[in-house]
Parts: C-alpha cells; sequence; structure tokens
C-alpha cells in the first residue's frame, strides 16, 4: 500500500503540468512526450483505483475522455484506458500492474 502511495505522488507530480510537456513536444518526431503523458495518466487512474480512490481515478480518466475525444477507437492509449475501467471498475477486488 505505501508502495502505490508513492506511486500516486510520483504520477501526480510529473503530470500535473501538462502545457509543459505539450510545448517540450514541439517538433518530436519519433517519440512524442504527450504519448508518455497520457500513458502516465492512465497508470494514475489504475493506482487510484487499486488504492480503493474511485473518485480520483474517475477524474482521471473523465479528463483523458475529454482529451481523447476525437481519437480513433483503436489508438492504443484509449483502448488501454477503456482497459483499466473495465478490469479496475467497480467491485473488482483486483487491478492487473
Amino acid at each position: 500500500m505505501v508502495e502505490a502511495r508513492e506511486a500516486i505522488a510520483v504520477l501526480e507530480e510529473t503530470g500535473a503540468n501538462r502545457a509543459s510537456v505539450a510545448i517540450g513536444s514541439i517538433g518530436a518526431s519519433f517519440a512524442n512526450p504527450l504519448n508518455d503523458w497520457v500513458h502516465g495518466r492512465v497508470q494514475l487512474a489504475r493506482l487510484y483505483r487499486k488504492n480503493h480512490q474511485v473518485r480520483e481515478a474517475e477524474a482521471v480518466e473523465a479528463h483523458l475522455r475529454t482529451l481523447l475525444a476525437v481519437a480513433d477507437p483503436d489508438y492504443p492509449l484509449l483502448k488501454e484506458l477503456n482497459t483499466v475501467k473495465k478490469e479496475c471498475g467497480a467491485g473488482r477486488q483486483t487491478c492487473p500492474d
């Protein structure tokens, strides 16, 4: 449980400033830092759910769904986000890593 709280703290801190990540990604041709940011937020939602912080998970997920509203349904990060809620959602006792 302590490890989960520490990981949550790191992801909260590193994901807090999306604007600086977006500015830093201008001109990125191969690896897009925004994809890393979204992936980190998905992991944060997963950890919140594992830690029984459902409201926080739902807030992160809702924000990501707004950002990914026009994404292709097969976009890997959107599929990952959908998997989190399905695997870790209501009534689940476990949440895969």
